[in-house]
């Protein structure tokens, strides 16, 4: 897969409500800034919507995405009480369901499925971020990666939701184009350079 070419331009809240709406999102990132600022917004568009927002990330970028939530007027710990607002360490939830080193389908489908299952009582839609992929990708486990993406995908087709994973780009080496087509591959859009204009970005379906 040639990810550099058919790249489309919109802006965060766009992608979100309409192009991204009900798709499995993947984005490679320059910088902690600029997945932050895309997780900002997909949070705020899913609170806005009376959705429930269900953030799976490291204690480093939960800890800075609450500081910037919290600046903009939401009331995270409001949120967190009527289940509109589920934020899980990423390291924690990872623990649970993985069994020598791969990650166990039922144990997966016992942990997040029952977070699913938490949020359906609510009666609200969800909208969901993982960053677990990323920590096993981190970690040089790159079949324990593509299985817990498969696990995540079986997850969407049986509730289609806005399901948004994110990778750091310098986690791949150079000459990496064949691990980057193998993560794209597990996702049917990518996002790459967020700017700040209120967060522009530039994203491409997968093929």
């Amino acid at each position: 897969m040639d990810i550099q070419k058919d790249w489309q331009v919109c802006n965060s809240e766009t992608f979100w409500c309409e192009v991204g709406s009900s798709s499995h999102v993947v984005q490679l990132y320059e910088s902690d800034d600029a997945l932050l600022s895309l997780l900002e917004d997909f949070v705020e568009g899913g609170v806005l919507a009376e959705d429930c927002v269900m953030i799976i990330a490291t204690k480093e970028h939960l800890q800075a995405l609450e500081q910037r939530l919290t600046s903009h007027g939401l009331d995270i710990e409001s949120l967190r009480t009527t289940d509109q607002y589920i934020a899980l360490d990423a390291d924690e939830t990872l623990s649970k369901f993985m069994l020598d080193g791969l990650p166990d389908r039922e144990r997966f489908l016992r942990v997040v499925g029952g977070l699913f299952d938490r949020v359906r009582a609510t009666g609200r839609k969800v909208r969901a971020f993982g960053e677990m992929v990323a920590i096993l990708w981190e970690q040089g486990n790159a079949s324990a990666t593509i299985i817990l993406e498969k696990y995540w995908n079986e997850l969407f087709e049986t509730d289609s939701f806005p399901l948004f994973c994110a990778y750091p780009k310098s986690k791949f080496p150079k000459g990496a184009a064949k691990d980057i087509s193998l993560i794209c591959q597990a996702h049917s859009k990518v996002i790459i350079n967020v700017e700040d204009s209120r967060f522009d970005l530039s994203y491409r379906d997968v093929s």
